[in-house]
């Protein structure tokens, strides 16, 4: 169950790959051009930094079951010491980090070349994360290299927006589409800290080829997971992080530029009006464990994995009714998982839905969507080695991009400290208004959110529950953003128990000795800052 549950971490540092990895997203609040990707420096070589920091703490930590030291909990199954320690029911921890970056280009004939290097130094100090298992506790942090590539853009002609085809070697950022697939390459665990703002996103391998054309464009992509587990406070035999996972794969999508001045939808999500995406990707090798078997769910049975999606998001609304043409939008997907070697059969599926509408002819602009989603789980005994796998496997889903807050992270209590993108199923409403003011400059803006979510297991057996009542849970937040590149945010949020969610938690730390209570609500409460270069 352990690896189960530090999959779960999956989801959430996911979705903190929006900070480290597409933070500049956060400008499009401002509805104006997108920040996916910095404009060119003015130099061929240019030096920056980007940083944050944050204090985060947790009460009542899993209803009441609290939070145990990953270190112990392995020693205990290892059989070096008798118990798996004292867990922590309140956690309290700070988190920093800083990420000087080199960036260069040269312009040659027809086109550039381009490259960057860029290291990152993250700490974590206090508690540890409020994880049933705390993968952060004991102060680590460290340096490591982070993003080291070279490139070539060749230019093509073209009557419209600038169109390209670029060849990036080397780690790399790399997300498809909104992060449902593809956005967040590690977790960062153990030594590698950061747990909730997820600085290191980076993904290793050989690289990726974009075909940046209007209005059809592509990506082909060969990459890796640098997943250590050592450093994770794991190893082979006890793995924390999920496998390293070498992949391949290629999306087409169609879609049609925004009509903002200098939108380039070719290169930049956020400067599609509409999109239809298709996405295929092979594992071409994982790694395997003891461990990753024990609970003959997807891990184990990542290798050689097909996956197939179809997106679809932006202004789809064909009717003018109720302004919908001009202030309603509709994302979707739908992503199919499937392995045809005998001894690792999958066949699994996700999905979501969200319409979504903005009032802005009333005070504040409310912004209002609803979202359903369902990560298919275990049918049958999930201990069967010799049947098909159908839990999904959340592969490297980020946070998505097109909010801070309320993404595809289910909650910041169960999403962040508790659940998976797998057996799922979570109905998700969200109310988000934006002052018609600014505070210290015309470049600022400040927005409230409220975000509810109905969380319930597609599978309840596959976590040793009886009931598909997981959890409930109501989140507020404020974001300040000071500018495009700097944003201060304070989060709250209270989760109770379902039934299911508490036989559940009663299951992860059945083999504990002395272990507490399941019952209460679970609080969290974050205030962070993040300073994007």
């Amino acid at each position: 169950m352990i690896v189960q549950r530090c999959a779960r971490r999956q989801r959430r540092a996911l979705r903190r790959s929006f900070f480290a990895a597409a933070i500049a997203w956060f400008g499009a609040l401002h509805g104006g051009k997108a920040l996916a990707e910095p404009d060119p420096p003015s130099g061929n070589f240019e030096l920056g930094v980007s940083y944050g920091a944050g204090i985060f703490t947790v009460s009542n930590a899993n209803f009441g079951a609290g939070s145990y030291d990953v270190r112990d909990v392995r020693d205990f199954y290892d059989g070096v010491r008798p118990d798996a320690g004292e867990p922590r029911a309140d956690s309290t921890w700070t988190e920093f980090y800083l990420k000087p970056e080199l960036r260069f280009k040269q312009d040659v004939a027809g086109g550039e070349i381009f490259g960057a290097l860029s290291a990152v130094y993250a700490q974590t100090i206090g508690d540890g994360d409020g994880y049933y298992v705390s993968l952060t506790r004991g102060n680590p942090g460290s340096i490591d290299l982070e993003e080291a590539y070279i490139g070539y853009k060749k230019f093509l002609p073209s009557d419209s927006v600038q169109q390209s085809v670029a060849v990036q070697l080397g780690a790399q950022n790399f997300w498809l589409g909104d992060g449902f697939l593809v956005q967040l390459a590690r977790l960062n665990l153990g030594e590698y800290s950061g747990y909730y703002l997820t600085p290191r996103t980076a993904f290793s391998g050989f690289g990726t080829v974009r075909v940046n054309t209007s209005p059809v464009r592509a990506d082909f992509f060969l990459l890796e997971t640098p997943v250590d587990n050592e450093r994770t406070y794991g190893d082979a035999d006890f793995p924390l992080d999920q496998p390293r996972t070498r992949f391949a794969g290629f999306d087409v999508e169609w879609f049609e530029n925004a009509a903002h001045e200098g939108a380039n939808g070719a290169e930049f999500y956020w400067d599609r009006k509409r999109y239809l995406n298709f996405t295929y990707l092979n594992v071409v090798d994982a790694d395997s464990s003891p461990l990753y078997s024990d609970i003959g769910q997807y891990w184990s049975r990542r290798d050689g994995l097909h996956v197939l999606s179809a997106s679809a998001g932006g202004a789809l609304f064909p009717t003018s009714f109720l302004d919908l043409r001009e202030n309603g939008r509709l994302y979707g997907q739908y992503v199919r998982q499937l392995n045809y070697s005998d001894s690792r059969r999958v066949d699994a599926e996700a999905f979501y839905i969200e319409p979504a509408y903005t009032f802005p002819k009333l005070p504040w602009s409310p912004q209002i969507y609803y979202r359903y989603s369902r990560f298919s789980g275990q049918s049958g005994d999930p201990a069967d080695q010799s049947a098909t796998t159908t839990s999904y496997d959340p592969l490297f889903l980020g946070g998505g991009v097109r909010d801070l807050f309320g993404n595809f992270t289910a909650g910041e209590v169960m999403g962040v400290y508790n659940t998976a993108s797998s057996n799922l199923r979570t109905h998700q409403v969200s109310l988000k208004l934006t002052a018609p003011f600014h505070i210290l400059s015309d470049a600022d803006s400040l927005s409230v959110q409220l975000i509810g979510f109905d969380l319930s297991y597609d599978k309840p057996r596959q976590v040793g529950a009886t009931s598909r009542s997981f959890a409930r849970e109501l989140d507020l937040a404020i974001q300040y953003n000071v500018d495009h590149q700097t944003i201060v945010a304070f989060a709250m949020g209270v989760a109770s128990p379902g039934n299911g969610g508490r036989e559940a938690m009663a299951a992860n730390v059945s083999g504990f000795p002395d272990r507490r209570t399941i019952d209460g609500d679970t609080v969290v409460a974050e205030l962070f800052f993040i300073r994007s270069w």
